[in-house]
């Protein structure tokens, strides 16, 4: 049951309770044992109102606090630094009815996978669904697609014809690409090629790519899209997303087969469902 039609249940029923002590004359003691003194209100019927006022606020935080129950713990992540991922990875912890906490941040992707490997962390968005990954890894269902696009400059933009990753090796620039990460099977033995070439800057993290693309040069990014628009909309520098996708994948959220059970990755599944089936959606 999503947590938000449950907590409207617990609500109804907190204010069913409410009229039942108060008609039964049980309010009254029972708000004393929480210190609300009687003196301090000179009128009955106000201080009926506000008692039934107080004990349903008093009701409600009892009913409601057993939403947050329904998760045994905490789930521990890593904030990506993209903002609109991070909107969606609460949104569907806040109707999973649970909470999610954020860890230290280490530089280097393949350093989150190891987080997530050694049950130090419980989940990490955004991820493709890679056989290899299921060693250590659960996957929850496909919530969006990601593409990997290219970022240049605006001045350089219009002089940039990729269309797909082995093109990056025709071009007379600086590529600034991941140091890990699965960008498509292309990717990597192109950029092998760059770096024999001298051609290739890698970046361990959003933020560096970001800090990278502001340096003066004749440079572009390889990034995922959600990072590349965070990016681009706070930027010094004038810059493009150049229109062709280079690779594109399903994304899902993948949570720790140390510590995170199949029952509790379905819990999360029937959230992601729910929020698609009302249209709301990452980004």
């Amino acid at each position: 049951m999503p947590a938000a039609h449950l907590l409207r249940r617990r609500l109804a029923l907190a204010n069913s309770v409410a009229k039942l002590f108060f008609a039964l004359g049980l309010i009254r003691p029972i708000s004393g044992l929480v210190l609300i003194p009687y003196t301090c209100i000179r009128s009955r019927v106000i201080a009926g109102f506000n008692e039934v006022v107080m004990f349903r606020v008093l009701l409600v935080l009892f009913f409601s606090a057993t939403v947050q129950a329904q998760c045994p713990r905490d789930y521990r992540s890593i904030d990506r630094g993209v903002v609109s991922e991070k909107v969606w990875l609460e949104q569907v912890f806040n109707e999973a009815g649970c909470r999610i906490v954020y860890v230290e941040r280490p530089k280097h992707y393949t350093d989150w996978l190891w987080e997530l490997k050694q049950g130090r962390i419980e989940v990490l968005s955004a991820i493709t669904p890679l056989p290899e990954r299921l060693e250590y890894g659960q996957f929850s269902i496909a919530y969006a697609q990601e593409s990997v696009v290219v970022v240049a400059s605006s001045s350089i933009a219009k002089t940039v014809h990729v269309k797909k990753i082995i093109d990056l090796l025709t071009l007379n620039l600086t590529v600034l690409g991941p140091s890990s990460g699965y960008y498509g099977q292309e990717w990597e033995p192109v950029k092998n090629e760059l770096q024999r070439k001298g051609s290739l800057k890698t970046y361990g993290n959003w933020s560096e790519a970001g800090g990278l693309l502001q340096e003066k040069g004749n440079h572009v990014a390889i990034l995922v899209d959600d990072a590349a628009r965070h990016i681009v909309s706070r930027s010094r520098q004038k810059l493009e997303i150049l229109p062709t996708a280079l690779y594109q994948s399903d994304v899902v959220l993948m949570f720790s087969r140390k510590t995170v059970t199949a029952a509790e990755v379905e819990q999360f599944n029937a959230a992601i469902k729910r929020l698609l089936q009302r249209g709301v959606k990452p980004g």
